[in-house]
């Protein structure tokens, strides 16, 4: 079923509205589900922002891996979408009017909306890496769209919404405009844990191994961890570990319980859970065919 899949947040229609946003969303995916469907908004900007996780993910003729705290601009008319198989994540959708065609969007003037227009195009065509409170404009705008924050309830709430909206906004032109490539660099205590992490194929180092490694505690090891690459350490090792293991089903004539005690699986029914939990098939359907993903049933 396809509940087994994904969770979505939806959102109720007595919420508050305001024209700038068309639609706006929060899915979870619990495990491996569909490839995001190639998708064209003709009127409206596209704001994907990834929470957690990693998802590839291609706009235009583009393709690049969104990992959490990555946002991408769809511009209107451009398709977008993924043709890998969309693992464990949870992303923010925003459907925004085209500042250009919306009239008194953020009681800006005609002139003063071509220009976020233009902008915001600029920030298309590559991911932005945002701070996380980004993430609390996300649901700021979802709740009072749902009706469920407090400020729902205010004489000003279309107001707030507006000024939330206009929050988020100012920390995506920041964020990216002038950028040139979607380079990504690991703060180096970070990078030393990462390339602990990925020697490390038989064994998972525990957060104490690699806070100290980095000089940190543990608490703020986490937090720096997660900010920087987009996952906790934890789901770092395992994705790293199962994109070796889908490597070697392909490449070598291992066999599944080899594979999986060789990466330091506790047995092959644990491998095969977490592989097809991020994969979206058993060790057994990927080798056979080729790397295909094969359907998932809803």
């Amino acid at each position: 079923m396809l509940e087994e899949y994904i969770r979505n947040d939806g959102f109720m229609e007595e919420g508050i509205s305001i024209p700038e946003i068309q639609d706006i969303d929060m899915f979870r995916f619990v495990y491996a589900f569909q490839p995001m469907v190639t998708e064209v908004h003709e009127d409206a900007f596209e704001l994907l922002y990834l929470k957690s996780g990693q998802k590839p993910f291609k706009i235009g003729n583009r393709e690049w891996t969104m990992v959490g705290g990555d946002l991408a601009v769809i511009p209107p008319g451009v398709e977008h979408g993924q043709n890998s198989v969309q693992n464990r994540s949870s992303l923010y959708f925003l459907l925004l009017a085209e500042p250009e065609h919306c009239d008194n969007f953020l009681f800006m003037d005609e002139k003063e909306r071509k220009e976020l227009q233009r902008r915001l195009i600029q920030c298309a065509g590559r991911p932005i890496h945002l701070p996380n409170v980004v993430q609390k404009s996300f649901q700021k705008l979802l709740d009072m769209r749902n009706g469920e924050a407090a400020e729902s309830q205010s004489l000003l709430a279309p107001a707030l919404a507006r000024a939330h909206l206009a929050l988020l906004l100012d920390s995506i032109l920041s964020c990216g405009e002038g950028m040139e490539a979607p380079l990504r660099t690991l703060p180096a205590d970070i990078a030393r844990a990462v390339e602990y992490m990925e020697q490390c194929r038989e064994t998972t180092p525990s957060v104490a191994e690699l806070a100290s490694l980095a000089g940190l505690s543990e608490v703020w090891f986490k937090q720096k961890f997660k900010r920087a690459v987009g996952m906790p350490p934890a789901e770092y090792c395992l994705r790293h570990k199962l994109n070796i293991a889908a490597e070697q089903l392909l490449k070598t004539e291992q066999s599944i319980t080899e594979i999986a005690m060789s990466l330091g699986f506790s047995s092959g029914q644990h491998f095969s859970t977490a592989f097809r939990h991020y994969r979206g098939c058993s060790p057994s359907d990927y080798r056979k065919s080729g790397g295909v993903i094969p359907e998932i049933e809803e």
